[in-house]
């Protein structure tokens, strides 16, 4: 009986130690794969493909040439989190991160609490190479889309986003820290915004030397005002900003504040890559046109709306025009799939999740030229149109309040007197259901007027229907609620 019992418990062993070498023999294949060039749909203003290669950032470290792929990666992933935390995760797991983490989307209506913190969101990818293990941080900074961004653009300057970037390598630091296995001598970061997003991924990048090694740092913005280059409390060499690309617009105004002080140490630092449309050949303008008309449908003219000089779409036409041929901006604008006409930009309504396209894939040729009909490509998609993304229930919330009004005279109340509304996905609309005539409000601000007539020491009730519209992440929902208006 012993020695049967010890022949079975041989074989087991033996089973497992097999199925332990086939397990590990798998992962080894995944990792090699994990370093193969591979071209990745993702979705910008029009669908597009990025290239992408895990090499870039283990053997960038030593050259700190400035890469394209990351140059154009780095864009898409910034105007992603400036649409939700939804897209921008979206596309960092079609890239091959995982571990997703957002934080301070759902504040974006919150304007008290969401000053000085840009929305974020951090991923993670574990790589094996030659036997060593690697862990590659993303760090995603949103750029200015709320009241509460635009309250930190102006505070910014004064400080020059130090305290924003405080906060957010503060949240990155503990990121970093819940992931198992990674130290400074293990970490590769990879860094990156647009406008507001851009002045934060900087300040973090110059904070966060306890995190990662100096050569394994890629700080890559786009729009980048101008901020606090000794936030770390100390100079640093020209060697440590050597992977700190700034890509800016001679027409774009946002590079050029908080005006340069240099006493106030405002500024910037690393390489400045200052694309000038004015100076542009005239081979190169072509291409710049051709790729901005895909983007947009429409002839760029940077003199009707200055704003469009600091959009995501003229950074974009300006990379892939800049050193690239007309045949390789046609790879970059040739995704394998395209969706479907009115469907939406959230993550996976374009392409499912991980949807590559190998390298040397032959999508149905663009112009050469900037296209004159619709600039979607017409390329007949080779994976099936993936069910549309559910989306959430807004997590809005209503309460009413009770506010003061002197006796006799008219009164004008914001709306967060009377109401307290938190965490709103969408434009939040209001209308009156019952109450006084002589209490009205407003249907877009929420402001309440309250008008003469009404009698002293007499309590108003007030019933209102607040309705959050929802987006591309959220359900619209609305809520009625009660408040009071309390004549004194």
């Amino acid at each position: 009986m012993k020695k049967t019992m010890r022949k079975v418990l041989a074989v087991c062993l033996v089973l497992a130690l097999a199925f332990a070498g086939l397990t590990l023999r798998v992962d080894n294949a995944e990792a090699a794969d994990d370093l193969t060039e591979k071209w990745v749909d993702v979705k910008f203003s029009q669908p597009m493909r990025v290239k992408w290669n895990w090499n870039d950032f283990l053997t960038n470290a030593q050259t700190a040439d400035i890469n394209k792929n990351l140059s154009v990666a780095g864009l898409v992933m910034s105007q992603a989190a400036e649409y939700s935390s939804a897209m921008v995760e979206g596309v960092l797991m079609q890239l091959g991160f995982s571990d997703c983490k957002s934080d301070y989307y759902l504040l974006s209506t919150d304007t008290k609490n969401a000053i000085e913190q840009p929305a974020r969101t951090f991923a993670h990818k574990l790589l094996t190479k030659d036997g060593r293990q690697y862990h590659i941080i993303c760090a995603v900074f949103k750029g200015t889309t709320t009241l509460s961004d635009a309250v930190t653009d102006i505070n910014s300057v004064v400080d020059g986003f130090k305290k924003a970037g405080e906060n957010c390598e503060a949240s990155l630091e503990s990121y970093v820290k819940s992931i198992s296995g990674a130290s400074k001598e293990n970490t590769i970061m990879f860094i990156t915004g647009h406008s507001l997003g851009a002045s934060t991924a900087n300040v973090v990048g110059l904070l966060s030397s306890g995190l990662v090694s100096d050569a394994s740092k890629f700080v890559y913005t786009y729009a980048s005002p101008n901020y606090k280059t000794n936030s770390a409390g100390e100079e640093k060499s020209d060697d440590f900003y050597k992977n700190f690309i700034r890509f800016t617009n001679a027409d774009d105004a946002v590079p050029l504040v908080p005006p340069s002080n240099k006493l106030k140490h405002f500024g910037h630092l690393g390489r400045d890559v200052k694309y000038n449309l004015a100076g542009l050949d005239t081979e190169t303008r072509a291409k710049f046109d051709r790729v901005y008309q895909y983007m947009t449908g429409k002839t760029f003219d940077k003199d009707e709306n200055k704003i469009k000089n600091h959009l995501g779409d003229t950074y974009m036409s300006f990379i892939l025009s800049d050193g690239l041929t007309n045949d390789q901006i046609t790879e970059y604008l040739s995704p394998t799939a395209t969706p479907a006409p009115g469907s939406t930009i959230a993550p996976g309504s374009t392409v499912a999740p991980g949807t590559t396209a190998a390298p040397g894939t032959t999508a149905t040729p663009l112009p050469s030229t900037a296209p004159t009909a619709s600039p979607v490509p017409t390329t007949t998609p080779d994976v099936a149109t993936p069910p549309a993304v559910e989306l959430q229930a807004n997590p809005m919330t209503v309460n009413g309040k009770t506010a003061k009004v002197p006796y006799g005279k008219k009164k004008t109340l914001k709306v967060g007197k009377v109401l307290l509304v938190d965490d709103a996905e969408g434009t939040v609309t209001y209308a009156k259901q019952s109450g006084n005539k002589k209490i009205t409000i407003n249907k877009t601000t929420g402001k309440v007027t309250v008008k003469k007539g009404l009698k002293k020491g007499k309590i108003y009730k007030v019933k209102v229907k607040v309705t959050a519209a929802g987006n591309d992440e959220y359900k619209s929902k609305s809520l009625t609620r009660t408040f009071k208006i309390k004549i004194k």
